[in-house]
């Protein structure tokens, strides 16, 4: 197997088209867990797009070149691999693992520099049902600040960030004073105001501009550590626990999100009819997030011993704690999703040996919960205009590792 020293696989590059940026410049070279991330340009169709080329190292000998690049304009970026011949399979396997993540990451393709960079995330931050959109200037100023000096790798939000109007505004605000990776899932409240559909688009679009925030609900498993990754998906309660055509509460939901509007009837909440319509577009939504986990937990469950998990509702009645109390039967079905519960226990209980740990918020209650052997689940508190860090986890790196 031919080596290739980091200036001849630099020199390759040069003579294929490409442009590399200064490297004595903090923005223009940083190092990654593996190897060098380099800005530069790419040649294509008699333009020049930017891109970030990543070359991994060993022992200062560099054996691949992968590089994420700007697509036309409108189409996501991709990533891709050049120089297959630079591939080397000296240290197990680390190569057909990156290019089994380049073709995940296609819509999504942060998703690598999660894997390269994953192995420094020693302490990560959790918060939940945050709604800055109740702050003033100030107080937002102040939780932004207690982020930044946390001493903290990496942040978890669970949902409730804001409203669907400064959703998007309020995350980019935090990825410019943050500026680390921020993984996050949305809550209903992120909703109001607009569609699923239109929301979905405009938190898409932010993130593929954005280097820190991975909304988890559009990623596969991202790992933290070779034992450790992340999995995610918003959630939604889908009336199923509990009393929905008997309770008497009704969320904003049913009045704020476009999806929940039942047309060509008359809004009447005690209506049996008007209900049996609601339910079913619940039930509609959060099959949803049990598809998402069903499709992405087997593959991230052969790989990882332990999955960290977001998710905005509690996937269990024993996880819809408020005031030290489990949801009483009118509130339960507005409070959890049977429907992905069901579907982690089903699955885990294929994986007597991997670990599942569920973070949630929706309730503003604290809670923490054992659901089998291998399921812990952990409700985070909050009140309107008091947004706190839940906790700080450290991540180690032994096997057997859970909260």
């Amino acid at each position: 197997m031919k080596e290739y020293h980091f200036m001849n696989v630099v020199d390759s590059l040069l003579d294929k088209g490409y442009s590399i940026y200064h490297f004595n410049d903090d923005e223009d070279i940083f190092q990654g867990s593996q190897g060098v991330f380099l800005r530069g340009e790419h040649p294509h169709n008699g333009i020049r797009l930017p891109c970030i080329i990543y070359i991994p190292e060993e022992s200062m000998d560099y054996h691949a070149i992968h590089a994420i690049k700007n697509s036309p304009v409108g189409t996501p970026e991709r990533l891709y691999a050049i120089e297959r011949e630079y591939a080397s399979f000296a240290y197990d396997g680390e190569v057909e693992k990156l290019e089994r993540k380049i073709v995940d990451a296609r819509n999504n393709p942060k998703t690598i520099f999660s894997h390269l960079s994953g192995s420094k995330i020693k302490r990560i931050a959790w918060a939940t049902d945050i709604h800055l959109n109740f702050l003033e200037a100030e107080p937002l100023e102040t939780f932004f600040s207690k982020i930044c000096n946390s001493d903290i790798d990496a942040l978890l939000l669970t949902g409730d960030i804001a409203e669907s109007k400064d959703v998007c505004y309020y995350l980019d605000a935090l990825e410019k004073k943050f500026r680390k990776p921020v993984y996050f899932v949305l809550g209903n409240h992120d909703f109001y105001g607009s569609s699923i559909e239109k929301v979905h688009q405009k938190c898409s679009h932010l993130c593929r501009n954005s280097q820190h925030l991975f909304w988890l609900t559009k990623c596969n498993a991202l790992e933290i550590t070779p034992e450790v990754a992340l999995v995610g998906h918003d959630g939604w309660a889908d009336g199923q626990h509990g009393d929905f055509l008997g309770s008497n509460i009704v969320m904003n939901d049913y009045v704020l999100i476009e999806d929940l509007l039942v047309h060509d009837m008359k809004r009447d909440f005690s209506s049996r009819k008007y209900k049996e319509i609601l339910l079913q577009k619940l039930i509609g939504i959060s099959r949803r997030t049990a598809d998402h986990f069903r499709r992405i937990l087997p593959e991230a469950l052969k790989e990882y011993k332990h999955l960290i998990l977001l998710t905005h509702i509690p996937p269990f009645i024993s996880a819809t704690v408020y005031n030290g109390r489990i949801s009483t039967q009118d509130w339960l079905p507005h409070m959890s999703s049977h429907l992905v519960g069901e579907t982690l226990v089903e699955i885990m209980s294929h994986y007597p040996d991997r670990f599942l740990t569920v973070l949630c918020g929706h309730t503003h209650g604290i809670g923490a919960c054992r659901i089998q052997q291998n399921i812990s689940a952990f409700t985070g508190e909050a009140q309107y205009g008091m947004p706190k860090i839940q906790q700080i986890f450290e991540i180690p790196y032994g096997p057997g590792w859970a909260f």
